[in-house]
C-alpha cells in the first residue's frame, strides 16, 4: 500500500487524464458532483503547465461542454486528444508514446466509468510504472457488474487515493495530501 502521507508531485513528470467524460455515459448526479470538482483540477492544471489528456471512447461524442469550456479558455496552453476503441486508453500506442516522450512519471485520473475504462485504463499505468493519483470525488460510476467496494480497495492498494479533489490540488501545488 502507498503512504499516502509522503507522496509528492515532481514538477515536469506528471500528466492529467480526463477519460470517457462524454454526455453518453455521464447521468444528471454525476454530473453535478463530478463535474465541478474536475473543472478545479483542470484549472490548476493549466496553471502548473501539467500536460492534460482527454480520453474520449470513439463514437460516443465529445467530452461534457462544461469541461470543454475550460479546455478552450486555455486552448492556447495544449491539451492531447486520445480517441480509443477500447476501455484501456494504453491500448491506443499514442497515449504511452506521448507520456514517455514528456517523461510523466505520475497520472492524475479523472472520469467516468471507475470500474471499467478508468480503471483499466488505471491498472494499465500501474503495470507500466506510472504512479497513479485520485480522489473519490474524481472518478465515479460503479457499474452492476463490479464489486464497488473490491474496486475502491484497488484503488486504495494500488494508488494514491484520497478523498477530496482538494488533496488532489495540495498535491499538484507542491503540498501534501494530509
Amino acid at each position: 500500500m502507498i503512504n499516502q502521507n509522503e507522496i509528492s508531485l515532481e514538477p515536469g513528470k506528471t500528466a492529467l487524464l480526463l477519460i470517457d467524460m462524454q454526455p453518453y455515459y455521464i447521468d444528471s448526479d454525476e454530473k453535478k458532483e463530478l463535474i465541478p470538482n474536475q473543472v478545479s483540477v483542470l484549472r490548476e492544471c493549466f496553471c502548473r503547465d501539467i500536460p492534460i489528456f482527454v480520453v474520449e471512447y470513439d463514437g460516443k461524442g465529445r467530452t461534457d461542454d462544461q469541461l470543454h469550456e475550460v479546455l478552450d479558455v486555455n486552448h492556447s496552453k495544449g491539451y492531447y486528444t486520445i480517441t480509443k476503441s477500447r476501455d484501456d486508453a494504453f491500448s491506443e500506442a499514442k497515449l504511452g508514446n506521448l507520456l514517455k516522450k514528456l517523461k510523466a512519471e505520475s497520472l492524475v485520473l479523472m472520469g467516468i466509468n471507475a470500474c471499467a475504462c478508468v480503471f483499466r485504463t488505471a491498472n494499465s499505468a500501474v503495470e507500466k510504472g506510472y504512479r497513479i493519483i485520485t480522489s473519490e470525488d474524481l472518478i465515479a460510476g460503479y457499474c452492476e457488474r463490479c464489486n464497488e467496494a473490491e474496486r475502491r480497495a484497488w484503488y486504495r492498494e494500488h494508488s494514491v487515493y484520497l478523498e477530496s479533489h482538494s488533496q488532489v490540488i495540495d498535491l499538484i501545488n507542491g503540498g501534501s495530501p494530509a
